[in-house]
């Protein structure tokens, strides 16, 4: 399903050394967590559209806050990029570094028509695991092997619960404030204001369409949890937040859409998968 000409590139050159070009539909933005080396970073993960079958790939480390502006791009925006896999580094297959300095921003795919142009390039991957086989796959594999570790899974039985967030940890809380500490060498040009914890936390409790599966408890790490909360903070009273939120993420899961969760794992404790983020077209 290659789309290189027909959406985000034209003319491409040649990869950086190590390097191959990518085009990925973009589906998932965490928020974005502390860094000592990268100030602070966001794991990206969407479709790769230039092989012959669609396939999950993961972008990691972005600095998205300090990207510049026209580089910022959204969710299911095409993006064409080097990328270079780094097994040694994370054995999991999908992720990939991307090269920053060569990124190239394409056009939205929209929702329009129940979010068929988005589905067309999905392809099979709607549905294609259960968070039951990706814990068991990663399980049963070494550190050091390859484990799928994304997923659009359909749950069932779903219930949601909103909570106060956790807050950073001590060494979270130093390093968002030594990001925000102005450098001579300051590598993205710019310092960022400094990074704050999601002030709220939501989570789905579940159970996969596996037949065997006793329930999952997981949080939503998609970086729009915390962006609505801090922009409702300003237009309405604190103490609706919380409601907003749910009600927001409810709509998204009642049997008027046809919801499925993106899952994706932690690099260092890949049996702990999350949810990245929900599509739910309507039905």
């Amino acid at each position: 399903m290659a789309l290189f000409g027909s959406d985000s590139s034209s003319e491409l050159p040649s990869a950086p050394i190590g390097y191959e070009w990518a085009e990925v539909m973009v589906t998932v933005k965490t928020y974005p967590t502390p860094s000592v080396r990268h100030v602070e970073t966001v794991c990206v993960a969407g479709v790769r559209l230039d092989q012959d079958q669609s396939s999950w790939i993961r972008l990691y480390p972005i600095p998205f806050r300090l990207l510049g502006g026209d580089d910022q791009f959204k969710k299911y925006q095409l993006v064409t990029v080097p990328v270079r896999h780094r097994p040694g580094h994370d054995a999991r297959p999908e992720s990939f570094t991307p090269d920053l300095d060569n990124i190239r921003l394409g056009e939205t795919v929209k929702s329009d028509r129940n979010w068929a142009r988005r589905a067309e390039r999905m392809q099979g991957l709607i549905g294609q695991a259960t968070v039951c086989e990706l814990i068991r796959a990663n399980r049963d594999a070494r550190m050091n092997e390859p484990a799928p570790s994304l997923g659009l899974i359909k749950p069932r039985d779903v219930t949601i619960t909103v909570t106060d967030g956790k807050g950073w940890t001590a060494k979270q809380e130093a390093k968002a404030a030594a990001a925000a500490e102005p450098t001579l060498l300051d590598e993205y040009g710019a310092v960022p204001t400094k990074l704050e914890p999601a002030p709220y936390e939501i989570r789905f409790k579940y159970r996969c369409q596996d037949r065997a599966c006793r329930g999952h408890d997981q949080a939503l790490i998609d970086w729009e949890v915390g962006a609505a909360a801090r922009n409702w903070v300003k237009r309405y009273p604190a103490d609706s937040i919380p409601y907003r939120l749910e009600n927001k993420w409810k709509q998204m899961i009642d049997p008027a859409h046809d919801t499925y969760f993106y899952v994706g794992n932690q690099h260092q404790h890949r049996q702990s998968f999350s949810v990245l983020g929900v599509w739910a077209p309507k039905l």
